[in-house]
């Protein structure tokens, strides 16, 4: 259990299950809500940052999700990864499942801002952007935004140049846009995946930073919000 005190003076409590880059795995989906429902205590949200299929489309994502949602939270948000087909950006909601990409959604007192897709990456995946094109969607979003002090972030890509960024070759390869505005804007947490070797917490000036690793390895994180601390838990499904 990791705890963090971040520069808040939130009371709103709140347990957030925490996945990414679960790349169409839906046994790993399977084993990971059999475990999560055999732990005492309610989750209120889940968030999914990304990479929900491998390079599959709205039908798959919708699948994995629903499949997701039976753990039991009392909603689900996600934006597509880069890995996840362009449609599914058009998809809103069903059955407590909201798509959150290029979108401010309230929960628990709390604002959630998400930005899918990825920066640009040497694979030339389904969803990526150029930096320029990720600072002008997050400068519409934050306009949405008229207090940042219980905002929460969920990207794909990682702010750069931080613990979650680094890729197995040790180089960092988050996005600067998405740094700058953290660093700018100073969410009270922020969440993102994309880099599956890059699982952990990190701190951005106040704001908390956590990558939950990759579901399709089994890994998901618990963060619980309590008294303006944040606490954050990783597991394994299959540990």
């Amino acid at each position: 259990m990791i705890i963090v005190k971040p520069k808040t003076t939130s009371g709103f409590n709140l347990k957030i299950l925490v996945l990414s880059d679960i790349h169409g795995n839906i046994e790993a989906v399977e084993k990971i809500v059999e475990t999560i429902n055999r732990i005492p205590g309610k989750v209120d949200l889940t968030i999914v940052a990304g990479d929900i299929t491998h390079f599959g489309g709205l039908h798959e994502a919708l699948n994995v999700l629903r499949t997701l949602n039976e753990a039991g939270a009392e909603c689900l948000f996600f934006i597509p990864g880069n890995c996840d087909s362009p449609e599914i950006e058009k998809f809103e909601s069903v059955e407590g499942i909201f798509n959150i990409h290029m979108k401010v959604l309230e929960h628990a007192g709390y604002r959630f801002l998400g930005l899918g897709g990825s920066s640009k990456t040497p694979f030339h995946t389904l969803y990526e952007f150029t930096e320029e094109e990720i600072e002008d969607m997050l400068e519409k979003l934050i306009l949405k935004v008229p207090d940042t002090s219980r905002l929460v972030t969920v990207t794909h890509d990682p702010p750069y140049n931080t613990r979650i960024d680094i890729n197995k070759r040790g180089v960092h390869v988050g996005s600067k846009r998405i740094r700058e505005f953290v660093l700018n804007k100073k969410p009270f947490l922020h969440i993102s995946g994309h880099i599956h070797e890059a699982k952990g917490v990190d701190r951005l000036d106040g704001t908390v930073l956590v990558n939950p690793g990759s579901a399709s390895l089994g890994y998901y994180s618990f963060i619980e919000i309590i008294e303006g601390d944040v606490k954050v838990e990783f597991c394994n499904a299959f540990q």
